[in-house]
């Protein structure tokens, strides 16, 4: 039996239009496992709102009066004051001028304990000292440094900067660590055309990292969004624009060890003058990954011999307590929660104890 050009033009029409819609809601399907799957992989278990907001100076800091609880081990909560410091209660407010200013990453930030087991906080305590924690977490050496240009105006007489080996590579990354692939932009080291280092400003915006960990990374129930932000997120990575493919772009630098070692000086050289010239101490501080003690960084043990005068500059090192620790008990009590490389309350203890006669000599000295 014929049939008509008519119906077979609408034949063929229909199996093209079922076949299209058979193959949108194979990969809206595809899609939707392939979120569910990020998202059991990659929750948080951050229960709260934003808590981080771009910055013209750091790229990004904390937001003030915030409260963050942290529901998986370990776990902890984080508050705010008004100034984005990290502090133990709600509704704080920062001093207006203090004793101590600590500057770091996220191991001087307290990430896995409450703040009052920080190390900051109990060198305070112990000491009688007013204290700012400005520290956070996925600052490198950049971003640390310039924490203090910016909360300089608290007329410090101690700065405490804490740093892990891995701020380093951080220094020289124009995004900071994060669970997003969007990019967290930072300032960061780079170099003219002689080779000498300079901080080059945020080059990417970071909106829709802010409101992508807003509806993913937080703590949430699966939705709509998840599948949205999961096709957006691997246009992101095929195009080579997330964080991980920026930040690969600066490899000839992370990689090699003249730079890294340049990048250092740099920073070092800066963040001493800057602070000698606010007439403040420096007490640097190296803390090692708890869950592999490893040596004071190369980079740094070069430098830090001519930089160190046991006046205006102090070193401590704190490497060889935890590697003794570890030697003999091993690293878990030594790990927040026992499953996580960031300092317990045992190690910030530890910590405070080896800078604690530092502090007492600084307090012991008449200030300038």
């Amino acid at each position: 039996m014929n049939t008509s050009p008519r119906r077979r033009r609408l034949f063929i029409v229909l199996a093209l239009a079922l076949g299209a819609i058979g193959a949108a809601g194979v990969f809206v399907v595809t899609a939707a496992v392939n979120a569910y799957r990020y998202y059991r992989s990659h929750q948080s278990n951050i229960a709260g709102t934003s808590f981080i907001m771009e910055d013209p100076v750091t790229g990004y800091v904390q937001r003030p009066h915030i409260h963050n609880r942290y529901t998986a081990p370990p776990a902890y909560d984080v508050y705010t004051d008004d100034l984005g410091a990290r502090v133990a209660t709600p509704g704080m407010r920062s001093p207006r001028k203090v004793d101590l200013l600590a500057l770091g990453d996220s191991f001087t930030w307290g990430h896995g304990v409450q703040d009052e087991s920080t190390y900051v906080k109990r060198l305070a305590e112990a000491k009688g000292l007013t204290a700012s924690n400005v520290a956070l977490a996925s600052y490198g050496l950049t971003t640390s440094y310039l924490s203090f240009r910016k909360f300089r105006f608290l007329e410090p007489r101690i700065v405490i900067f804490g740093f892990i080996e891995d701020d380093i590579t951080r220094a020289l990354q124009p995004c900071a660590p994060s669970l997003s692939p969007y990019c967290r932009a930072v300032p960061f080291i780079d170099f003219d055309a002689e080779g000498n280092p300079f901080i080059h400003p945020p080059e990417y915006r970071s909106a829709d990292y802010y409101r992508y960990m807003q509806d993913v990374i937080m703590d949430h129930a699966f939705g709509w969004k998840d599948l949205v932000w999961g096709l957006k997120r691997d246009r992101l990575i095929l195009s080579g624009n997330d964080s991980t493919g920026i930040n690969t772009r600066q490899d000839r630098y992370i990689s090699d060890s003249a730079s890294r070692q340049k990048a250092v000086e740099f920073i070092v050289a800066n963040l001493v003058k800057d602070v000698r010239d606010h007439h403040a101490t420096l007490v640097i501080v190296y803390i090692p990954v708890m869950s592999m003690v490893t040596p004071l960084p190369p980079e740094f043990a070069s430098i830090l011999p001519a930089r160190v005068d046991n006046e205006h500059v102090f070193l401590v090192d704190t490497a060889k307590v935890f590697d003794a620790f570890a030697k003999e008990t091993g690293t878990t009590p030594l790990m927040a929660g026992g499953v996580d490389g960031h300092p317990s309350e045992i190690a910030h203890q530890m910590i405070a104890y080896e800078i604690a006669p530092v502090i007492d000599r600084i307090l012991a000295t008449p200030r300038p």
